[in-house]
């Protein structure tokens, strides 16, 4: 049982970075925390292109979590952390969250999320997602401001156990593409 416990940790902190939403808009309870794995779709990037990632998160206080993703499988590794803060704590659920990344270059992120649970099982959440990249063009530092709409769902199969699809359009040219997540989360 300590490996297990060891493995969960270490997921854990490797895990806590960000990469699109793939998350309703509850946080996680106090000293609770997530485990979760997607596969993820790049759709529009001239060749589509299919990663894995890898993702956590932990209850830091009443209304407020830690989370994020290790993204594998494309070009470069994904790596980011955020902090998401509930808004709204009845439905529908609303909460903002913002962090930092590292996809090759530098980037700030920032989710606006609304949750609406459709019976106790079944959650549909969507919203607006936005970067702030920074990126090395030649010698010179440029800006780029990347805005998704997402649309997802969270379907319970056990109280621990969920399923999650989620969509994320571009919004503007420097999204450049859409993507496609499905995976699972592990609440413990």
């Amino acid at each position: 049982m300590k490996i297990i416990n060891i493995l969960i940790v270490l997921i854990m902190f490797v895990s806590f970075s960000f990469a699109q939403v793939f998350n309703t808009s509850q946080t996680l309870k106090t000293g609770k925390g997530s485990l979760g794995i997607n596969g993820a779709m790049l759709n529009g990037t001239g060749d589509d292109e299919f990663g894995i990632y890898l993702n956590g998160g932990y209850g830091i206080s009443r209304g407020i979590d830690l989370g994020g993703k290790i993204g594998i499988g494309f070009e470069e590794t994904y790596f980011g952390i955020d902090l998401e803060y509930i808004l709204r704590g009845i439905s529908p659920y609303i909460s903002v969250s913002g962090g930092a990344h590292m996809w090759g270059d530098p980037g700030l992120d920032g989710t606006l999320n609304l949750t609406f649970p459709l019976n106790r099982q079944l959650h549909l959440y969507s919203g607006l997602d936005m970067d702030i990249n920074f990126v090395e063009v030649g010698d010179e530092k440029e800006t780029f401001t990347p805005f998704w709409w997402f649309i997802g769902t969270e379907v319970a199969f056990k109280k621990n156990l969920t399923l999650l699809f989620e969509m994320d359009i571009d919004l503007n040219d420097d999204a450049a593409y859409s993507i496609f997540n499905f995976g699972l989360n592990f609440y413990l």
